[in-house]
Order: structure tokens, then C-alpha cells, then sequence
């Protein structure tokens, strides 16, 4: 059967899209499937924008890159007896019969190719270790449709893509109920430059309501980050997290949103970031427009740095004097930085001998346990 693609090939920022949902999508599988302990049984993934799957060009779109990374998991999936459930949803009717054909094309190559024999024994479909359900519906309603059905069960493992053309299909509505599920991490797609320029037209309003005072006009390119704070005011658990990505296509900047009810969710999406902009860990481009970055190297020291890291430096060391600090203080202090928790560990490393370290079990010298529910008896506090 010949492959039916996306009408064009992908722009450098959606391959750029796609690779970071990949390693995110990569990690979060890791983690609900290949756990030690089941302590789940239904696990789901949602597309609801999909497109045909593919480019002109054949690079894989958001359906066969989870599908890609899943697929890796067939014989923990089959051995463990988990119901991993996939929902690929295309509006489009055109898009939507390609979309069918080339995750079609996916199965038969997979039965033949794969070096599973759990998959090589499949002899359709729906004998495969996990489901595959399409739908061809317009987002808002559909999500509405099956939200009540979520909500009943709002503990279970889901991670939703929500790959929306513009800035329409994530309301606040929709946003507060996305957030409200316990165990649900969603990665969102916005034209954060649509929303600087036309925040203040009402047919824009309805669906954000962004203030254009709250843009700086002379740095556009931080314009995502405005868009990341009118979502963080919306958030009613404070202890919810939400992270940035954002993406230049040409002039324009779009973006990702992650958010997530975990830590340890968070913890992944950084790390994805981190690993394609070693920089900042928050866009495709010099973001911060960090001279070091662009190799426009200055006289003065100060200049030699990335902002964010010195930033976050200046900060952590200037939070650990205010009080005595457990490692897993400094971990969700990491996190809500938009941080590593490498970077943390790096800066206590080079501050040891001004530190007040406190345990009462033995630890490496230098070495710090920095994690979600660690050993708490590690203190902290800098010396002045």
C-alpha cells in the first residue's frame, strides 16, 4: 500500500516539536510501563490533532513517534498484561483516511520487521499488545464528550498531545480540566506571536485573555514566556507544574506548553528540554540572546555567562541562606526554576566549603541526593 504524507515536509521547528515530544514520550513510557510494581493496569496516550502521521518527505509525525517509542515496549506490555490504549484523533476527512492508512502501514511493517515475537505474531491489528482507536471529530466537542469519563477515573496513567493550529482549541475551560486530572501530563502547541499581536481584538479575547501590556514589544521573542505566566495564574494547585518551550519559525514564535500534577513528570520534560537546548533548556534559538551562546565573546566576565544558569546560581544560593533546607526542598526549588537537577548538584558541588551540610546517614563527600520523596534527613544551609 503506498504511503499517503503530509502535503509538505516538516519546518525545522516541527521537527524540533516532534523531537521533543519523543523524548518525552520515551520517558513517560519508561516509567508507567517498565515499573517494577503494576500498580495500573489501563494506561493512555491521546493525539488529538494527528495529521496524516507523516510529511512529504516521510519523517514520522506525533502518530508514529509515540507509536515508534511504544512499540519498544511490546514484551513488557504482553508480559505484564497492561492495556495500553491510544486514541489518534484527525478532524480532517482527507487527512484523516491517510492518518488511517499509514498507521495501517505501520502494523504490517511491524509484524514483519520487528524483532519482537510478541509483534511478529499478530496477525491483525487488534492482536497487538496495545489499542488503537481513531476518531474523525473537532476537538472541543469531542473533548467534552469523553472528559466525564476521565473524570471518574482521574488516577489512571494519560498523556495527551494537543497539537492545535492557533490558539482556539485550548480554552480555560478546556485548560482547567486538563489540570484537574491527577495522573494526566499533557504537551500543548500555541502561536504565542498571534497572541502578542492580536491579544487586544475581541474574536482573540474569547478565547485568551492575555493584556498586551503584559509583552515587553522590545523582546518579542520572549513572548511564550507571557504566554507560560497567563496559564500559571489559571492553575488553582499550587503545586502543579508548568514548563516552556519555545519554538522560532522564521519571525514568528510558537510554542509548547507542558503541564503535569507530578513531580517526577516535570522532572522528565526538563530533561527532553535540556537535552535540545543545552543552553536554557527552553527554545530552538538563543532565547535569552546570551553572547556566549552567539560566541560574541565580552571584556567584562559578567557577560560570559548563560543568563539562566547564572541566574538560577545567584538564586539557590541566595535561597539556601534563609533557612535550613532539606534535599527535597532543593529539588522542588529546582524544578519550579525550569532547572535540572544536574545543575543544582553542579552548584552545591562548587559551594561545598561554604555550605552547612547536616546527615544522619553517611553520604559521599561532595554528593548530593536531590529527588522527589528522597532521603530527607540531608540539610542544607549556606554560611554567610
Amino acid at each position: 500500500m503506498a504511503k499517503r504524507f503530509h502535503i509538505e515536509p516538516f519546518d525545522e521547528g516541527t521537527l524540533v516539536k516532534l523531537e521533543l515530544l519523543k523524548l518525552y514520550v520515551r520517558s513517560w513510557l519508561h516509567v508507567f510501563i517498565s515499573a517494577q510494581k503494576v500498580f495500573w493496569k489501563d494506561i493512555f496516550i491521546y493525539d488529538f490533532f494527528s495529521g496524516a502521521g507523516m510529511d512529504s518527505k516521510g519523517k514520522p509525525g506525533s502518530p508514529l513517534v509515540i507509536l515508534n517509542e511504544l512499540r519498544v515496549h511490546c514484551p513488557t506490555i504482553v508480559q505484564k498484561g497492561l492495556n495500553v490504549r491510544l486514541l489518534f484523533n484527525e478532524p480532517q476527512s482527507d487527512v484523516f483516511d491517510n492518518l488511517k492508512s499509514n498507521i495501517s502501514d505501520f502494523f504490517v511493517e511491524c509484524r514483519t520487521k520487528s524483532e519482537f515475537n510478541c509483534c511478529k505474531n499478530c496477525s491483525t491489528d487488534d492482536n497487538c499488545p496495545f489499542t488503537v482507536k481513531f476518531s474523525q471529530k473537532e476537538f472541543n466537542p469531542f473533548f467534552s464528550e469523553i472528559y466525564p469519563h476521565m473524570a471518574k477515573k482521574p488516577d489512571l496513567p494519560r498523556f495527551m498531545f494537543l497539537d492545535q493550529f492557533g490558539i482556539k482549541q485550548i480554552t480555560e475551560d478546556i485548560f482547567q480540566k486538563l489540570t484537574s486530572l491527577k495522573r494526566t501530563d499533557f504537551l500543548f502547541f500555541i502561536s504565542s506571536s498571534f497572541v502578542r499581536r492580536f491579544s487586544e481584538l475581541e474574536e482573540f479575547r474569547q478565547y485568551l485573555k492575555v493584556e498586551k501590556e503584559d509583552f515587553d514589544e522590545s523582546r518579542p521573542e520572549h513572548c511564550h514566556r507571557v504566554i507560560l505566566n497567563y496559564y500559571k495564574r489559571m492553575v488553582q494547585n499550587p503545586e502543579y507544574y508548568l514548563a516552556p518551550f519555545s519554538i522560532r519559525k522564521v519571525a514568528n514564535i510558537y510554542g509548547l506548553i507542558f503541564g503535569s500534577n507530578n513531580p517526577r513528570g516535570m522532572e522528565k520534560f526538563l530533561d527532553a528540554a535540556w537535552t535540545i537546548d543545552k543552553n536554557t533548556g527552553e527554545a530552538n534559538f538563543n532565547i535569552d540572546n546570551d553572547k556566549i551562546i552567539s560566541g560574541e565573546l565580552s571584556l567584562f566576565p559578567e557577560d560570559n555567562k548563560i543568563k539562566k544558569i547564572d541566574l538560577f546560581e545567584r538564586n539557590l544560593l541566595q535561597w539556601l541562606t534563609d533557612e535550613e533546607r532539606t534535599n527535597e526542598d532543593i529539588y522542588f526549588f529546582t524544578l519550579s526554576n525550569g532547572m535540572r537537577k544536574t545543575h543544582a548538584t553542579d552548584i552545591l558541588k562548587k559551594n561545598v566549603s561554604s555550605l552547612k551540610i547536616t546527615t544522619t546517614d553517611k553520604i559521599r563527600k561532595g554528593y548530593f541526593y536531590l529527588g522527589y520523596k528522597p532521603d530527607k534527613h540531608l540539610k542544607i544551609k549556606k554560611n554567610e
